[in-house]
């Protein structure tokens, strides 16, 4: 599948990443920014209710403390992410995005069929191998759509990640920092992690 540019990517999701993937009691729910409202306030209240926990995330940005749904919508279309809710046992409990970033200069070979992920989850729920099953189930359904090479940036002290990302046998490519303009120093030090999947991969559970 080629991708030529990121709305091309995302309206071939739309056609063509599945709405729903589900295994027992786990729920990947692909979200439309047009007519799930419901659910995006689902999200809203997660992040409310896990801004400490989420920290290593938003990096206390005001764009990503989200305080409404459009402020989730803005974000998802600004990173032209393509946004899966995470359900266990019926409840919102996180999600995933799945985006392709594009540079002006031509791609290498080797990151054509390449995509970003970034997860979420609820305090609750986390270290407990859920969202380890929820990457695994993802890993299947972008891997069927043509794409090979996974790419996820890691903040170098949320311990639980980078160990989740060595389980899902992630490589680490190297260390990267976002520096503040206004102080000039790195504020955050962060992992670089690759993995490559099989065609033919199959479920890992």
């Amino acid at each position: 599948m080629k991708v030529k540019n990121s709305k091309l990517f995302l309206d071939v999701a739309a056609e063509r990443f599945p709405k729903e993937i589900r295994d027992g009691d786990i729920l990947l729910l692909r979200i439309s920014l047009l007519n799930d409202e419901n659910i995006l306030k689902e999200l809203l209240a997660i992040h409310k209710n896990n801004k400490e926990h989420f920290s290593y995330w938003h990096q206390g940005l005001k764009e990503l403390l989200f305080a409404t749904t459009n402020d989730i919508k803005k974000y998802i279309k600004k990173t032209h992410s393509i946004c899966y809710a995470v359900y266990y046992l019926d409840k919102a409990i996180g999600h995933i995005e799945i985006s392709k970033s594009f540079s002006p200069l031509p791609p290498k070979l080797e990151e054509k069929n390449k995509v970003d992920i970034t997860y979420l989850i609820d305090k609750n729920y986390a270290q407990k191998g859920i969202m380890y099953k929820c990457l695994i189930l993802l890993e299947n359904m972008i891997s069927a759509q043509g794409f090979n090479l996974l790419k996820n940036y890691v903040d170098k002290r949320n311990t639980p990640s980078v160990n989740l990302m060595k389980k899902l046998g992630y490589e680490i490519l190297g260390i990267g920092g976002i520096i503040s303009e206004e102080m000039e120093t790195t504020v955050v030090t962060y992992y670089e992690f690759q993995k490559t999947l099989n065609t033919d991969i199959e479920n890992k559970d």
